[in-house]
């Protein structure tokens, strides 16, 4: 057995063990800073998949990773843990990604087609529309899909879920949305208040919905 095979082994005996009988509700909280965190752990808790089948046939495939304060922070450590990089290099990469956080909501999403013309989310005249809904009611639109071309191996250590048969993408959404508190004030989308959210795919070829839900 090779090192991916068992890496993917090792991730859905996790996926499963965090689900148990569907997946746990989740903490939109940082992590205390200087903790130790588990990726794979933190991987399987902020993943969500979704398969759509018809006459016993693959169409689509959908892993998606919600980049959460709690999982960008175990990345950031197995990424250390990984690389050993400099320090001026480690401090980039951490304010790349806190940039992100502070202005938008982001999904690592892994998406596999039976036919390959329809693995299109990044172009303009996509086949697919990509919102974000949530419990409060919000419903956005995606404001960027960008393919997440880079070295498959290291795309596979980070989310081994991804394969050479399917596209990756890093799908965002506003972070901010006006009003969504009621009072007409820009409100986080996904924040305090939110019980769950959903990553909604809708085209011709079907309705694919990845919900995440909070701790109550």
């Amino acid at each position: 057995m090779t090192a991916r095979a068992l890496k993917f082994i090792v991730f859905a005996v996790l996926l499963v063990a965090a689900g148990g009988c569907g997946p746990r509700p989740l903490s939109l909280a940082a992590p205390v800073a200087g903790v130790a965190l588990d990726y794979g752990d933190s991987l399987a808790d902020w993943t969500r998949s979704y398969r759509l089948y018809e006459d016993f046939e693959t169409r689509v495939v959908i892993h998606a990773t919600y980049y959460s304060r709690q999982f960008v922070a175990a990345y950031l450590q197995e990424y250390q843990r990984v690389y050993q990089p400099v320090t001026q290099d480690m401090t980039a990469l951490r304010a790349r990604l806190e940039h992100r956080l502070v202005r938008n909501e982001c999904f690592f999403v892994s998406f596999f087609t039976g036919d390959r013309d329809w693995n299109d989310l990044a172009l303009s005249s996509s086949t697919w529309r990509v919102y974000l809904e949530t419990s409060r009611g919000a419903r956005l639109r995606a404001s960027s899909i960008s393919n997440r071309e880079g070295k498959l191996v290291e795309q596979q250590h980070f989310f081994p879920y991804h394969d050479e048969f399917a596209e990756p993408y890093l799908v965002c959404f506003d972070r901010f949305s006006e009003g969504s508190g009621g009072q007409g004030l820009p409100q986080p989308v996904i924040g305090p208040g939110v019980e769950d959210f959903t990553l909604v795919l809708r085209s011709p070829l079907g309705n694919l919905r990845l919900n995440w839900e909070m701790q109550k």
